[in-house]
């Protein structure tokens, strides 16, 4: 018996696992992720610590944005030693509006949340804009 030969010099067989083949590699390809944007915010000194029914946190920021950053808030989640989120609070960051490299410091103090062992920043601007934040933890209080 005389094996058919198609066009391309391969058995029909073949030609159809080849197809299949690509086939397959074009539906198991990972979709292309999209590039998140780069960080807005980011954090180069941070330290928190408890004293006397008060936690106090002490930083200090720079912009990474080419444009000034407006009503630039930084919310701070605390979360317990298992990951819970037991609280949020929110601080304003001057001056404002925060310039492209400018750097600011921070200073705040809040209740103790005795179950609190560490908490991470997330950063917004007035609009309602979340703002990537480099180095946003988590930190631990001290």
């Amino acid at each position: 018996m005389e094996r058919v030969r198609t066009t391309g010099g391969h058995p029909p067989s073949r030609r159809a696992a080849f197809g299949l083949l690509a086939l397959a590699t074009l539906c198991c390809a990972e979709p292309q992720k999209r590039k998140s944007p780069p960080p807005a915010v980011q954090i180069l000194e941070l330290a928190a610590h408890r004293s006397e029914g008060l936690v106090t946190i002490d930083g200090r920021l720079r912009s990474l944005a080419a444009r000034p950053l407006e009503g630039l808030e930084l919310v701070l989640e605390f979360a317990t030693t298992d990951g819970r989120i037991i609280t949020r609070q929110r601080g304003a960051i001057e001056p404002d509006p925060l310039p492209p490299g400018a750097e600011a410091e921070f200073r705040w103090q809040m209740r103790d949340h005795v179950r609190a062992v560490s908490f991470r920043i997330h950063a917004v601007e007035r609009a309602g804009r979340e703002v990537i934040v480099r180095n946003a933890g988590p930190h631990y209080i001290e």
